[in-house]
């Protein structure tokens, strides 16, 4: 039976998939945390005629907003990780699928693919720049000033 694959792995190749995305936006990201406007744009971008509505979706849809999801989710995640500490973990439900999560300088967890799922189906006001500003603060770091 072959190894799992790690989770740290399965979120990179989740954000490359973001990366390739973003192109079809005429968008380079670069992990930087100015990119997370860009991403903030794109994501604006797909809901400028409404947020999802995932329960109207048929399922294959549905599973291809959430696949969209984990990779801005990865994405977002990668940011973080790099620019403020971060390390990605899971956790088995009793569905039997699992969790992903971002454990931050041991003193927070998060999930971007949820914030991400969140800015696209609930709330056009809840941007990713002002998630990752937040936790920032939250931390006690100086939060990240947009260009």
């Amino acid at each position: 039976m072959p190894e799992p694959v790690p989770i740290v792995e399965i979120m990179q190749e989740y954000a490359e998939k973001a990366l390739a995305h973003a192109q079809r936006f005429g968008v380079t990201l670069d992990f930087s945390e100015q990119s997370l406007v860009y991403v903030d744009a794109i994501l604006g971008a797909m809901t400028k005629d409404g947020l999802f509505q995932p329960d109207s979706l048929p399922d294959e849809e549905k599973e291809n907003l959430w696949i969209l999801c984990k990779a801005y989710g990865g994405y977002v995640g990668e940011v973080i990780v790099r620019h403020v500490g971060a390390s990605w973990h899971s956790k088995d439900s009793p569905d039997g699928n699992f969790s992903v999560h971002l454990r931050i300088r041991d003193r927070l967890t998060g999930s971007p693919p949820d914030r991400v799922w969140k800015r696209l189906t609930q709330s056009e006001f809840d941007t990713i720049i002002g998630y990752y500003r937040g936790l920032q603060h939250m931390l006690g770091l100086t939060p990240f000033v947009p260009e």
